[in-house]
């Protein structure tokens, strides 16, 4: 397969459908996440939804953003098996193709410890490459112009890192540990932070509308907390 990027057309090698690595039971959720710093559920209806969240225009703040948020999120019981114990919702945003880029939330690798991870939220047709096991290297980066921490290929080629590229034809959900890198190649991904919640007191808070006060303390719970501030 062949995707456009900024120098051209690149052709795609060794991707592998998102089917064969998907897992159900929360015993191997946990042992594929500590092991590879990633890992896919089993949810086969994530891109059917990911389409009506677009076609509404991704109305995040609203009652049906929130109640999206919950049914796709919050109420998934392996992302409810919190793997940080008590955490909170920073933030969450629609990350679109970014192909050569490879990016990594949390850098610092082994020496950061696990901080915060993200829920993915796959749109059909998406590719993205997982560097997987790079949350055990510590690697340098740059500040990319999205304002998040960049790594090149080759630096995660040469600890052992080459990745997964894995192709979503019907979309897909991921856990993943912010210190892994990833390659959003086509399609788009919503990207939902939880933090632990000992380190989030300075971050800037999502602004909801008052209307949605009440909605948006119903969805909190005692493990999980939402960023948010309202107007």
């Amino acid at each position: 397969a062949q995707i456009w990027s900024p120098n051209g057309l690149t052709t795609l090698t060794a991707t592998t459908s998102v089917m064969a690595s998907t897992v159900s039971s929360p015993d191997q959720v946990k042992q594929r996440f500590l092991k590879d710093g990633f890992v896919i559920l089993d949810d086969s209806s994530t891109g059917e939804h990911m389409t009506q969240m677009q076609q509404r225009g991704f109305p995040y703040l609203t009652e049906w953003g929130l109640e999206f948020l919950e049914q796709h999120v919050l109420s998934d019981k392996h992302i409810n098996e919190s793997f940080l114990g008590k955490c909170v919702l920073v933030h969450w945003l629609r990350q679109r193709p970014y192909p050569e880029h490879i990016l990594c939330y949390t850098k610092g690798g082994p020496t950061a410890g696990r901080r915060s991870h993200h829920v993915h939220l796959i749109a059909e047709g998406s590719i993205v490459n997982y560097r997987n096991g790079s949350l055990f290297r510590y690697l340098q980066g740059t500040e990319g112009k999205r304002s998040i921490n960049e790594i090149p290929s080759q630096a995660y080629d040469d600890v052992g890192c080459p990745g997964e590229t894995k192709e979503f034809p019907n979309g897909g959900k991921v856990i993943l540990d912010s210190r892994v890198g990833f390659e959003l190649i086509q399609g788009y991904v919503l990207v939902h932070e939880f933090a632990r919640e000992d380190l989030v007191e300075d971050w800037v808070k999502m602004e909801v509308p008052s209307a949605l006060k009440a909605k948006a303390h119903s969805l909190e719970s005692e493990k999980v907390k939402l960023n948010f501030s309202f107007r």
